[in-house]
């Protein structure tokens, strides 16, 4: 799934539409120490005397500056860009120095005017060398979305599981899982292949919160191997797998992609948001097993299925 379109950008979104003035400075703060490392990045004290600096990044010797008031004009953007960049530079000149500048500004629709855009332009012609950039609410997104680590982006910005209900897994918990699947197993199912390239993960196209919530359900997916194992009915996990099957292709046949897929598996597997925690960890584990043991979604092409 484009990273603009997941249900974790939605509420990211929201936040950042939500958070003005000292709050958007406080809110951008938390992503970027997040991103940073917490002894990398210096939160600025939001006082007069800030020197022009709402962050600093002591390894890039990046200053941020961030904008984002009730209701902003074009002048107001473009004397906080010239004004700020200035005071940080001064400041940091006689200390080491300001090798990146970036202005995080609060522009709900990404945008900015032809004043503020050409006070940027005048600052690059004048210090060449130095990175300067303005980041929206996407741009803003995106580096935190790909630098961040993904327990703390799962934590803020909706996480269905976590490793520790994961690891606290009994058997009772998987066994409700797989007996509310079969009371509505979809019939006359393709037959599967047999066991997937467990590479199949880095093939498919998922986002990191997608990737890491399989990567985790995988954690005892050793307990849902051990139900199969010992259960009378030999054909249990084919059933189930066969309805996985048929599923995920009435899916894919309407044309989602991959995140959306998985989200609806998800669904298919009972899941709500009135789940416990321990309802959605052996839901996730479920899934995860069927993900690596039957045909769904892409397999590499060097797969071999027995």
């Amino acid at each position: 799934m484009p990273i603009r379109q997941s249900k974790a950008y939605l509420k990211f979104t929201r936040e950042f539409d939500d958070a003005r003035s000292n709050d958007f400075q406080s809110w951008v703060a938390d992503l970027l120490s997040a991103r940073h490392g917490a002894g990398d990045f210096i939160r600025i004290r939001g006082t007069p005397g800030d020197h022009g600096l709402d962050g600093h990044v002591i390894s890039l010797r990046r200053a941020y500056q961030c904008f984002a008031p009730r209701n902003p004009s074009d002048g107001d953007m473009s004397k906080k860009i010239s004004e700020n960049f200035e005071t940080a530079r001064t400041w940091l000149e006689t200390r080491g120095g300001m090798a990146e500048w970036i202005f995080i500004y609060g522009d709900i629709d990404g945008a900015m005017g032809a004043e503020s855009a050409g006070a940027l332009n005048k600052l690059k012609s004048e210090y060449p060398s130095m990175v300067i950039q303005a980041w929206n609410r996407d741009r803003f997104w995106e580096e935190i979305y790909i630098h961040a680590p993904i327990d703390t982006l799962k934590h803020r910005f909706g996480s269905d599981v976590s490793r520790q209900d994961i690891i606290r897994l009994r058997v009772p918990e998987i066994l409700n899982v797989l007996s509310s699947l079969q009371t509505r197993l979809l019939r006359h199912s393709p037959a599967v292949g047999g066991i997937p390239d467990m590479l199949k993960l880095d093939f498919n196209d998922f986002d990191r919160f997608t990737r890491d919530d399989i990567a985790t359900g995988r954690l005892r997916t050793d307990l849902v191997e051990d139900i199969f194992a010992k259960s009378e009915n030999i054909d249990k996990g084919q059933e189930i797998a066969e309805s996985f099957r048929a599923k995920y292709q009435e899916l894919a046949a309407q044309m989602m992609d991959p995140d959306t897929i998985y989200a609806e598996l998800l669904k298919f597997c009972s899941i709500s948001e009135a789940a416990k925690p321990v309802e959605r960890a052996a839901i996730f584990t479920v899934l995860a097993y069927f993900f690596d043991r039957c045909d769904i979604f892409k397999n590499p092409p060097e797969s071999l299925t027995v």
